[in-house]
């Protein structure tokens, strides 16, 4: 998990050029857009090219499956597990459980920091 959280957090910081970086590589469109020398249909069709582009992207982007996968194991483990005496076992596991759950609700809101339009996302660019 905190190898997860360290790659998310560079990929946060990465996150905030992207704005930038996708306005000044279509810039050129809007302004044609603008002057009325570029169509709106065209203009929409070269935006629609770049759904393939991050489309692409995305079978290497599935690091949050295993987390997840890794995190609901783990939280069943803790359940299953016969700890001796059981009040402790049940603090154990649910801090445990906790934290785990914790964990993961950070990394999926920081992995996606263009979530503004989503109510429980509290960490945006």
């Amino acid at each position: 998990m905190g190898f997860l959280l360290s790659g998310v957090l560079s990929d946060y910081k990465e996150s905030e050029r992207m704005p930038g970086e996708l306005a000044a590589g279509l810039g050129g469109a809007f302004l044609d857009w603008f002057y009325k020398s570029e169509t709106t249909n065209a203009l929409v069709e070269r935006l629609d090219e770049l759904t393939v582009h991050f489309a692409a992207l995305e079978p290497w982007a599935q690091a949050n499956l295993i987390a997840d996968t890794t995190t609901a194991l783990l939280c069943l483990g803790l359940v299953l597990i016969r700890i001796d005496p059981f009040y402790e076992a049940i603090f154990l596991s649910g801090l445990i459980t906790f934290l785990l759950v914790f964990l993961r609700t950070l990394i999926r809101d920081l992995d996606n920091p263009f979530g503004y339009y989503e109510r429980a996302s509290g960490e945006d660019v």
